[in-house]
Order: structure tokens, then C-alpha cells, then sequence
């Protein structure tokens, strides 16, 4: 996105939000030609003015990841309110990017606040991963979620 100073951008996954996560997975899996699913269940996501919770399934696709989540409660949102009208579909939500040095990390902090961007999702992990999601909908019509894996690889 020339002009907001975004760190380069490399692809980690696609997500998606649906109503029912094992529909979720099946319709993804079809699409994708996977069958093999890592899933996590009430995972707590920092966002502003609390606590999202997301159910979440991902899968391996030859190095990319894909990514079904469900909203599950809390401060959700982020994820809630960009579900399908019908039940049974799915939405894409965001591609996420991985940051790679102290430095790509500042630079996308400074760009967040030259420009204005509102993040809709910050937190960090206990074994040094921390995460946003920037509103780009105006540029992209969909969220961008950025990585940084502070130890250098992925949990």
C-alpha cells in the first residue's frame, strides 16, 4: 500500500469467519484439498475495551496457512460482525503477514500512527508472538494481521 509505509508484506494465512466451525473446516477443506485440522477452542484475543473469544481451526496448505474462525463470546466483534447473513457461508476476513526484525515492527507502529489506522486486535503470547489486526477494509475491503515471531520462528 504505497504512501502508508507498511512493512513488506508476507503471506502466512488466509482466515475466514463462519457460524459453525466444523462447517468451517469441511468447506475449507474442500476447497483447499485438506483434511488435516489443528484446532483450538475459547482462545482469549486481546482487543480494545477487552476480551475476544474465537474458536479457531487451521490447516497446512503446501506452507500457506488457511484458517476457519468462529467467534465464541466476549468483546468478538471483529470477527462477529463480519459474518455471513446465511449460516451455512463463509467470509474472508484477513491475510496475515509476518514481521521479521525489531525495526519492521516499529515501522508498522509508526505507520499505524501517521496515518491513523485503527487496530482492532493487539495482543501478544506468552512465548514472545505478538499480533494486530490494522483496518484496511478502506484500501483492501478486507483486515490485515501482522506476526511477529520475536524469537524468529513460528510457535
Amino acid at each position: 500500500m504505497d504512501g502508508l509505509g507498511l512493512p513488506k508484506f508476507r503471506l502466512l494465512h488466509a482466515a475466514y469467519v463462519t457460524h459453525d466451525l466444523e462447517l468451517g473446516k469441511k468447506r475449507l477443506g474442500e476447497m483447499f484439498g485438506v483434511s488435516e485440522f489443528e484446532v483450538g477452542l475459547g482462545l482469549p484475543v486481546g482487543v480494545p475495551g477487552g476480551i475476544a473469544k474465537i474458536d479457531y481451526a487451521i490447516a497446512d496448505c503446501d506452507g500457506t496457512i488457511i484458517e476457519a474462525i468462529q467467534p465464541a463470546g466476549g468483546q468478538d466483534g471483529v470477527y462477529r460482525d463480519a459474518l455471513a447473513a446465511d449460516p451455512d457461508d463463509i467470509v474472508f476476513h484477513h491475510f496475515a503477514s509476518r514481521i521479521e526484525t525489531d525495526a519492521e515492527w516499529d515501522a508498522l507502529m509508526d505507520s499505524i500512527a501517521r496515518n491513523k489506522l485503527e487496530v482492532l486486535v493487539r495482543d501478544s503470547t506468552d512465548n514472545g508472538v505478538d499480533f494486530l489486526y490494522v483496518d484496511t477494509r478502506r484500501w483492501l475491503g478486507h483486515y490485515l494481521e501482522y506476526i511477529y515471531f520475536r524469537d524468529g520462528a513460528p510457535a
